[in-house]
């Protein structure tokens, strides 16, 4: 069997142990190309473009990188991963709705608003948004309001309506279809 090979058939532990004994970094790239697809993975469900998702995972795989003599075989190495990669994920969201960008503050309706667009454009959108808004159903303004307004989790939203975190993600979907359905006749209306 190849030094490749038998590096390959190691656990995820016994390959840190022996980066940490030797300071070899070929032991952490090799952690890294068999974690690489499933962190971005798990960056894009969060970030939802994948140029973030990307640069999200990067940043992770440097942080264990600093962050492997914290690692205590207390749990699994994946364990560990996927904390600090939920954990990197939801700072740096954090840190986005902290210091938007122009058009970041109305990311819900990307779909319908381009980011070139002037000013007073974005300012008309945004109270016609407004407008669409008051004419959804009061359920339907309830969880978009709360999701993208008073920037609530989902996890914390299922929970308070007391639904799994896929049901309400769909009742979200809906909200929006039903938003933007409603934007873009009273879009053509004002045409």
């Amino acid at each position: 069997m190849t030094s490749s090979r038998l590096l390959q058939s190691q656990t995820d532990e016994e390959l840190i142990r022996l980066l940490l004994a030797t300071r070899n970094t070929r032991y952490l790239n090799l952690l890294c190309t068999r974690y690489y697809d499933k962190v971005f993975t798990t960056c894009l469900s969060w970030m939802k473009q994948p140029d973030l998702a990307a640069d999200c995972t990067q940043e992770i795989f440097v942080k264990v990188h600093l962050k492997i003599e914290a690692f205590q075989f207390q749990s699994s190495f994946s364990t560990w991963l996927f904390a600090i990669s939920r954990n990197h994920c939801s700072d740096r969201l954090r840190y986005n709705k902290r210091h938007p960008n122009p058009c970041s503050l109305y990311d819900f309706y990307s779909d319908m608003e381009p980011c070139d667009s002037s000013h007073e454009d974005v300012e008309e959108r945004g109270q016609l948004v407004e407008a669409c808004m008051d004419m959804l159903k009061p359920e339907d303004k309830q969880l978009l309001s709360l999701k993208y307004l008073a920037n609530y989790k989902v996890e914390d939203m299922a929970r308070q309506y007391s639904v799994t975190e896929s049901a309400m993600k769909m009742r979200l979907k809906r909200a929006r279809t039903r938003l933007e359905a409603i934007y873009q006749h009273q879009e053509c209306r004002l045409a």
